[in-house]
Formats: structure tokens, C-alpha cells, sequence
């Protein structure tokens, strides 16, 4: 049913859609998303992936509507919220109209939210490019960063039975 519904709306939608006419209703503040997000950082993709997943609730039919996934490794230049590493994986719907279109080599501004970071279109996850990104990151720049995480490694020495050796902690 709701895969049905899907197929006729990509149908009929107009080709040159622009993101405006999206039911994605008003951008909420910028706050409000700061707010709302697990993750928020600047970066550029590295790599992308997909991936097939099931919704979690079947349809009326009793059937699981089916979606693909893009996933997105992007390597993090400064980071405002999230786990201190030096890339994250942020998924998007691939199918979907407020899905975001990810590409090798660009750089984004990304806010995402859950345990596997997720975004779409309808929020403030912008390219470089996008005339708004400009206040977004100047925005962000009053917040207080992360640092990225700086792993030293240190020399230590151990006796084992063939004699002394380096061993590396952090």
C-alpha cells in the first residue's frame, strides 16, 4: 500500500521540484535544530554506501516497505556536537524527496540525530555551495566546538621472556 502510494507520487511530482514545495513545513530555528541534534558538524564526504533497509511497521497488507539508504562517511573538520572521532557515518533516505544528496568530495555543514546519525533535506544539513550555509557555520562558530579527539601514543617498555620490548598505549 504505502509502496504503492510511494511509485505514484514519485509519478506525478513535477521533475524540476525545487526544495521549497517539499511538505517538509517551515525550517524550525536554528537553535530549536542545534537543540534536536546528536551530531552537528563541518566536514567532507569520503565515501558513500547504501543500504537496503526495512521500515519497521508493515504495511495494511501485512507487507515491510523497503527503502534504500545512502550512507555517507565523512571525515570531520570541526565538530559541535557527537562522539569525538575523526570521521562519522551520517545516513540519509536515498528514495525519499527529503533525502540528502550526498557526493564524494563535497563538504556540509551536517546536523543529524539518533544513535546511527540520520538527516534529510527538510532541516539545516547544507553544502558549501547552498547560499545559506555561510550564516549557518557563522552561527555555529559562537557555539562551543569539540575538539577533536588527539590520541597520543606512548613508548613504554616491557620484559618478556626474549628481552625488553616497545609496546604502544595511549
Amino acid at each position: 500500500m504505502i509502496a504503492s502510494l510511494l511509485v505514484v507520487v514519485a509519478a506525478v511530482a513535477p521533475m524540476g521540484m525545487r526544495a521549497e514545495m517539499r511538505s517538509c513545513g517551515p525550517l524550525s530555528a536554528i537553535e530549536q535544530e542545534y537543540a534536536a541534534s546528536s551530531v552537528v558538524l563541518v566536514g567532507q564526504v569520503v565515501a558513500i554506501t547504501k543500504q537496503l533497509r526495512e521500515w519497521p511497521e508493515p504495511d495494511v497488507t501485512g507487507e515491510r516497505l523497503q527503502l534504500l539508504y545512502r550512507v555517507a562517511t565523512i571525515q570531520v573538520e570541526k565538530r559541535w556536537k557527537g562522539a569525538a572521532a575523526q570521521t562519522i557515518d551520517v545516513q540519509t533516505c536515498e528514495q525519499c524527496t527529503v533525502g540528502v544528496q550526498f557526493e564524494l568530495g563535497e563538504r556540509w555543514v551536517v546536523f543529524a540525530g539518533g544513535e546511527q546519525p540520520a538527516t534529510s533535506d527538510c532541516g539545516r544539513t547544507l553544502l558549501e555551495s547552498d547560499p545559506r550555509y555561510p550564516v549557518t557555520v557563522e552561527w555555529l562558530e559562537k557555539q562551543t566546538p569539540i575538539p577533536l579527539a588527539n590520541i597520543q601514543m606512548q613508548p613504554t617498555r616491557r620484559a618478556t621472556l626474549d628481552g625488553a620490548r616497545l609496546i604502544w598505549r595511549r
